[in-house]
């Protein structure tokens, strides 16, 4: 079942890739990208890194980058939010960076027991941070 998953994930790049290429053929001389092109761009960082898609799709990656968290931020409201959690756990320091595929990062200061939730935190991160 995940092969056909991944299969399906394929196609789809693959299919918004053909439409780049059949736009291109067309295209006049420095034309704009479409919109349903961009769009059909960044809904493939779901499932694949900026850097992939830009090179696949032959794409400017800050462009692409900047398009995706232009679209996640409207979503969001891209506040930070502090959660202050020493009084729970014992002093132990630990810093942890991360970035998501779709480019946003996180910075986690953890101390004592809440170690043993960063890895369930960051995969929380990772899936909804793109």
């Amino acid at each position: 079942m995940q092969e056909k998953n991944v299969l399906e994930i394929e196609r789809k790049l693959e299919g918004v890739r053909t439409a780049f290429e059949q736009w291109r053929s067309v295209r006049k001389k420095r034309e704009r990208i479409p919109g349903n092109l961009w769009e059909a761009a960044m809904d493939l960082s779901t499932d694949y890194s900026t850097c992939r898609i830009a090179r696949a799709l032959r794409l400017d990656y800050k462009e692409l980058r900047h398009r995706i968290r232009e679209r996640s931020s409207g979503s969001s409201s891209g506040e930070f939010i502090e959660l202050k959690a020493e009084q729970f756990f014992p002093p132990m320091h630990c810093v942890v960076e991360i970035r998501s595929p779709g480019g946003f990062e996180m910075k986690i200061q953890a101390d004592g027991a809440f170690q043993s939730q960063l890895p369930h935190l960051m995969g929380l991160f990772l899936r909804e941070g793109r």
